[in-house]
């Protein structure tokens, strides 16, 4: 069984993303959408170690990710948006995952496979600003891939569900922001729906640098046929450098705070921004 978290470490995560939002920019957030013409990519690599904290769950893995995010203003309401990615998941224990009956079975240590999974395409539309107030409505649909489509689930399983989540965001400066998104994630087959929280917030830093903490949190809505409910809540700090006028660095460090019935994740991330 995994480690079920608090109810108070919930609630100070979600204090603390407030907090800070009242000390980055909008630009760099998901409630507000793009101008026409403009855009921002966004190509990184990302290294995972996955710690698996019950019996019947994955094994434990490290997975090397190199990925590509896009957004584009198709108008100033409406964005369009997508994320790829091609990843290598290694087993460190020797077992994995079945993709058919998630049950273990013996493979050739430090088995190795690759694919490309995390794909995702979709619009964010905007919906109304009032004052440093502004809020949106994004859809994005998975494509499935030979990756990793689903958390919680060995590679090449699952894929093609549709997350709907709405976004509501509040600039405090040119250099301060918090949003919040509350989404759900319909997924296909018998596979549980998801009920997904995202917190982000951040404040401007010494030679233009920006500091951005992020929470990621996700409940299984029902558990589906053989498997247990699962939830679990991550956090994420980032340091956004300049690199010009259009280029930014981007260092990031991830931890699960806490789980029940998934993985725990620990991992660290550079990417490069530019926007045109």
């Amino acid at each position: 069984m995994g480690l079920r978290a608090p109810w108070m470490t919930r609630v100070a995560v979600a204090a603390l993303a407030v907090t800070l939002g009242a000390t980055a920019s909008p630009a760099y957030a998901g409630a507000w959408t793009k101008r026409q013409y403009e855009g921002l990519f966004i190509t990184g690599l990302g290294l995972h170690w996955l710690e698996a904290t019950v019996d019947t769950g994955p094994p434990n893995r490290f997975k090397r990710e190199a990925f590509l995010y896009f957004e584009f203003g198709l108008t100033d309401r409406i964005t369009m948006l997508g994320r790829g990615a091609y990843q290598e998941m290694r087993d460190l224990t020797g077992l994995q995952a079945s993709s058919d009956d998630l049950s273990r079975e013996p493979v050739r240590s430090a088995g190795v496979r690759t694919g490309f999974g995390g794909l995702e395409l979709g619009a964010r539309l905007g919906l109304f600003d009032i004052g440093r107030w502004t809020s949106s409505l994004q859809v994005t649909a998975g494509i499935p891939g030979s990756g990793e489509n689903w958390i919680n689930e060995g590679f090449g399983v699952g894929g093609g569900d549709v997350d709907t989540r709405l976004q509501v965001g509040r600039s405090v400066s040119d250099r301060a922001f918090v949003e919040f998104g509350l989404g759900l994630r319909a997924r296909g087959g018998e596979a549980a729906n998801e009920l997904r929280l995202d917190a982000t917030a951040g404040c401007g830093f010494v030679r233009g640098a920006d500091l951005m903490l992020q929470s990621y949190s996700v409940w299984a809505l029902a558990a589906a046929p053989g498997q247990p409910a699962y939830s679990g809540h991550r956090l994420q700090a980032s340091l956004l450098a300049p690199l010009g006028d259009r280029h930014a660095l981007q260092l990031s460090a991830l931890t699960t705070l806490a789980q029940d019935e998934m993985s725990r994740e620990t991992a660290v991330m550079a990417s490069i921004w530019t926007r045109f």
